[in-house]
């Protein structure tokens, strides 16, 4: 498990290095910006991993999940899987 553990943290570690630097490889030369389309993606992908969470633990029916309906889960997941890609294609 250990193993497993610091090859994620080596793979985070490259992601949050390499990923900022590619961006500036391939023509945003501003700082801002790039904190700006990795933030934005980096939520939105975040939010999803929540209401994905949400919906294993409610299929699971613990006790004291709170009962959202499901439909308003998928919107939410439409939501910032739309705000991420608008923060991608939007280049001003």
């Amino acid at each position: 498990e250990t193993a497993a553990f610091e090859h994620r943290r080596h793979l985070a570690a490259a992601a949050a290095v390499g990923l900022p630097f590619l961006l500036y490889l391939l023509g945003i030369r501003s700082f801002g910006r790039i904190l700006e389309l990795v933030g934005a993606v980096l939520i939105g992908v975040e939010g999803m991993f929540v209401a994905l969470m949400y919906l294993k633990v409610k299929r699971e029916k613990r006790p004291g999940v709170l009962r959202v309906p499901n439909g308003v889960v998928y919107l939410l997941l439409a939501v910032y899987a739309a705000g991420a890609l608008y923060a991608v294609f939007n280049g001003h």
